[in-house]
């Protein structure tokens, strides 16, 4: 499941992964881990940010990587439904429209 650069009905993260030739799978884990796994380090190494009592880095961290990945890969179906109710609905347009007698 590749998508092609030039299909601008693509939410930007899938017009992302085309750009970079990546899978859909490949561009979630990319953009659903890499960025807060960064700037959660960061936060923690370099500016001394305790995210829970225990001083380490927080339990909470995986379940937001999975939220994320949530959110990425559910608006991604979001996204066909709609396209495929906009062709079911314009098919059913065109046979209904075909078939009723005009006045």
């Amino acid at each position: 499941m590749i998508s092609t650069p030039s299909d601008s009905s693509k939410l930007w993260f899938e017009r992302l992964y085309a750009r970079f030739g990546l899978p859909f799978w490949a561009g979630v884990l990319l953009v659903g881990f890499l960025p807060p796994l960064i700037l959660t380090s960061l936060g923690y190494y370099i500016y001394g940010v305790k995210t829970d009592f225990t001083g380490d880095i927080s339990l909470g961290v995986p379940l937001l990587l999975a939220s994320i990945v949530y959110i990425l890969f559910s608006s991604s179906y979001a996204r066909r439904r709609v396209e495929n109710l906009e062709r079911y609905a314009y098919r059913w347009e065109q046979t209904n429209h075909a078939s009723k007698p005009t006045i």
